[in-house]
């Protein structure tokens, strides 16, 4: 391994010579240069652990004791994975300290990207698989219950894991397990982390994760009990047949016996034997984090308030009184005009003006023949 004078930034391929944030030459890691410098607010005064990605250093500032993550060279020179991973450190909805390590803040520091967070006691799943701790079926889906809700509250967030694997889950000494990155291997593969067989060199995706956590579980403990065919169906080969985080939440839920909406609210530390949990001493972690914070009870849901007293019906309208009829005027009969003196002799006579007219009309038509023929 290599190591930067200036930034103190470590490389961890010998055949790298030249840092690339500040371009210095590398020499050899001897006596790291970053023990007794100061960072920003935080003075460095010990290693706590050394990782495939990042190195993990004891800090200490005006608020108290914190952990210093630094990734290593190789990945800090990366103008995309740095963005990516001081973005996804500082994403306040993922610092539910039941699901992620609790970040205290993210920042730059002469182009060194470091993440301070609170420290934890505790252990990796890895170091615990290393020191052969046995995990009975009910700890284990307890353990990924906790996981999965991690994954779940990424993915709504339209983000994914990408780093998943022993190296990355923390089990606290209050029996909890956590996720230790929260999209550090979303834009490219992290060294020791399970890769989903669709992924090769691409991001990662939902479907990936699950088939990541699965095959996780699968080398957790040899006696996964009902949680077999959970992960038989993480693990299949098709990303479109794997279930959707949200549908792992449900399931899981009613294996432990809890709601799905109270599994989904920060949990109360759940006590684990001590035998599965070593000394501080024995850390040996890629991340560190802080102390468990107990959980708030779950709010009391207020009774709903009374509904008022139901209104008295509207008055029906007054219908006015019937109008009285009005009474008929009569009206006066007017009697016909009488006839004329020669309408009644016609009348008893029978003999009309028209029968005179006719009868001297043919008079004068016999004298005017008389006369002619003279």
């Amino acid at each position: 391994m290599r190591q930067c004078p200036r930034c103190g930034l470590v490389y961890g391929s010998d055949q790298r010579t030249v840092c690339a944030v500040d371009g210095d030459a590398l020499a050899a890691l001897g006596e790291d240069v970053l023990l007794g410098r100061t960072l920003g607010t935080y003075k460095i005064s010990g290693l706590i652990a050394a990782g495939r990605s990042s190195r993990v250093y004891r800090a200490d500032d005006a608020r108290g004791p914190a952990a210093l993550k630094i990734l290593l060279g190789e990945r800090a020179g990366d103008p995309q994975i740095k963005k990516n991973y001081l973005v996804a450190a500082s994403v306040s909805e993922l610092r539910d300290p039941t699901l992620f390590v609790k970040v205290k803040s993210a920042l730059t520091v002469e182009g060194v990207p470091i993440v301070a967070m609170e420290l934890l006691e505790g252990r990796t799943l890895e170091k615990a698989q290393t020191d052969s701790v046995v995990f009975d079926s009910q700890q284990v889906i307890g353990h990924a219950l906790s996981l999965v809700r991690g994954l779940f509250a990424l993915h709504k967030k339209g983000r994914a894991h990408g780093a998943i694997g022993p190296r990355e889950v923390w089990l606290d000494t209050q029996g909890r397990a956590r996720w230790l990155e929260n999209g550090l291997g979303e834009i490219g593969a992290v060294r020791g982390s399970i890769a989903a067989p669709e992924r090769g060199d691409g991001p990662a995706t939902a479907a990936g994760d699950v088939f990541a956590m699965g095959m996780m579980l699968l080398g957790w403990t040899m006696d996964l009990g009902p949680l077999m065919d959970v992960v038989s169906e993480m693990t299949v080969p098709e990303p479109k047949e794997r279930p959707h985080t949200r549908d792992l939440v449900e399931r899981l839920s009613a294996m432990v016996g809890v709601p799905v909406v109270d599994s989904m609210r920060p949990q109360s530390a759940r006590p684990e034997p001590a035998r599965s949990l070593p000394p501080k001493a024995d850390v040996d972690v890629d991340i560190a984090e802080a102390p468990a914070v107990p959980s708030a009870p779950p709010l009391p849901v207020p009774a709903p308030p009374p509904l008022p007293p139901p209104l008295p019906p509207p008055p029906l309208p007054k219908v006015p009184a019937p109008l009285s009829p009005t009474p008929a005027t009569t009206l006066p009969i007017v009697p016909p005009p009488a006839s004329a003196p020669s309408t009644e002799i016609e009348a008893r006579s029978g003999f009309g003006a028209g029968k005179v007219i006719l009868i001297v009309g043919a008079l004068l038509v016999g004298l005017l023949i008389i006369l002619l023929s003279k």
